[in-house]
């Protein structure tokens, strides 16, 4: 039996603590944060409920594998895009469906979807035989020479959606996919195109309550296991003699001594300041860093019919949409934006008669110094929305950015006012928002457009 420390209680950390208590070991696992999940996060206000991270499920298989006993919910429509030129593809899970409604869509293209989805699925089981089969590096015991084929090597997922699609906006449907893994699909690997095999095949799948819940039944199990968790506890560094780990020094100074210790943690972050490495933290800048994305929450008065859970509402130019990102490196003008709003299908996320909603869309990671936000060469400015009407918003406002901050238009309600407003090292400034006969009136600059808000509350 070792004695184990585990660093971080994403899911990741949370389930590698279970199965090596389950296996025998001491297992202790720190998280900085006052809660375990990670990324499954929420947020809470006025009735309203926000998941801050994942919004769809996929293989619930491998939760149930490890005890919990959780229903999902699946979904008919997996998503519904919505292309520049006003046309709409409803993404649906049974492959056949799918299949006539690409061919609705696309008129001739409905065989070439088949045609991708049977590439997808070949790719998706050489990848259980190999890549989930075990630690990368390790021979997979089922894989052969041909499963390197069947990813595609030398591809990228552009370059995949071209060969199977010769309508632009399918091409641009299956680049999505590469911002799962905060990529752009002009330079990740065609690999990531087995993922509508996953979403097509085992479904997508929503949890009651949000995605969270499934980090509430992972403590549990921690729990059941005789897992040691601490939270609130920082790790700051990871010892080693040299040849191998010893322990870790918490934030406190504390010293705990371990046979192993598994840190479930951006690499970067491993070897540039728990366990100083430069070697391997210049192999891991030379590949770049991932995007990551602008997330707005809004619980809004009333309901859209037949608005679905997910949407994706695409830019007219992906690539330069992309290279806006990942070579410009500025925030897109014109950017792909994500919409989920979860009291389709599950009521008790908004108010009766109101919905909650979240909007993302791709950007280049922030930068920051000294604890202070930057205002980097392009000029970068933040927009402090609104609360709610008749009430001012401090450091609670809702955020957006934009190339400058202005105002524009009048709102929607007669003698509205409304105020741009620069983020600081001491927070927001003030900003008042008014209006009359009990409407929010706020407006943002974006890409040359303005755009009006009104009767919806937005926080950060």
């Amino acid at each position: 039996m070792a004695e184990v420390i585990v660093v971080g209680g994403g899911v990741g950390g949370m389930v590698a603590a279970l199965l090596l208590s389950r296996a025998g070991h001491r297992v202790r696992l720190h998280e900085q944060l006052d809660r375990l999940g990670g990324k499954l996060a929420e947020r809470g206000r006025d009735g309203f409920a926000f998941s801050l991270g994942p919004s769809l499920l996929t293989l619930p298989e491998v939760f149930h594998e490890l005890g919990v006993a959780r229903e999902a919910v699946a979904l008919d429509e997996l998503c519904r895009y919505r292309f520049a030129d006003g046309s709409v593809l409803r993404a649906y899970r049974d492959p056949d469906r799918m299949a006539a409604e690409v061919e609705r869509f696309a008129p001739g293209q409905g065989a070439a979807w088949e045609a991708f989805y049977a590439w997808a699925r070949k790719c998706f089981e050489a990848s259980q035989r190999t890549f989930f089969a075990g630690p990368v590096g390790r021979r997979p015991p089922d894989g052969n020479p041909a499963d390197l084929l069947a990813v595609a090597p030398g591809r990228t997922l552009h370059g995949l959606a071209r060969r199977f699609f010769d309508d632009r906006r399918l091409r641009q449907y299956v680049g999505r996919y590469a911002t799962y893994a905060g990529s752009s699909p002009y330079r990740a690997p065609a690999a990531l195109g087995c993922v509508p095999a996953i979403e097509h095949g085992a479904g997508g799948w929503y949890v009651p309550g949000g995605l969270p819940r499934l980090a509430e039944d992972l403590a549990g199990l921690l729990d059941d296991a005789g897992v040691e968790v601490r939270t609130g506890s920082t790790v700051a560094r990871v010892l080693s003699d040299g040849e191998s780990v010893t322990g870790v020094v918490l934030a406190s100074g504390e010293r705990e001594a371990a046979d192993a210790v598994l840190v479930n943690a951006d690499a970067a972050e491993l070897y540039g300041r728990l366990l100083p490495d430069r070697r391997r933290l210049r192999r891991i800048a030379g590949l770049g860093t991932s995007s990551s994305a602008f997330l707005m929450l809004a619980g809004v008065d009333g309901r859209t019919d037949g608005l679905p859970h997910h949407s994706v509402v695409f830019s007219g130019d992906y690539r330069r949409e992309f290279a806006d990102i990942f070579q410009r490196r500025v925030p897109p003008e014109d950017p792909t934006v994500y919409i989920g709003c979860s009291a389709v299908d599950d009521p008790s996320q908004a108010r009766p008669g109101r919905r909650t909603g979240r909007c993302w869309s791709t950007s280049r990671r922030a930068t920051r110094s000294g604890g202070r936000w930057r205002r980097r060469r392009t000029g970068i400015w933040s927009w402090s929305g609104w609360r709610a009407a008749g009430t001012t918003c401090r450091d609670g406002c809702g955020s957006w950015s934009c190339s400058r901050p202005r105002t524009c238009g009048t709102g929607t309600g007669p003698g509205a006012e409304r105020s741009m407003a620069r983020r600081t090292g001491g927070g927001w400034r003030r900003c008042a928002v008014r209006a009359t006969a009990g409407r929010a009136a706020a407006c943002t600059w974006w890409a040359g457009r303005c755009i009006p808000g009104a009767g919806s509350r937005w926080w950060r």
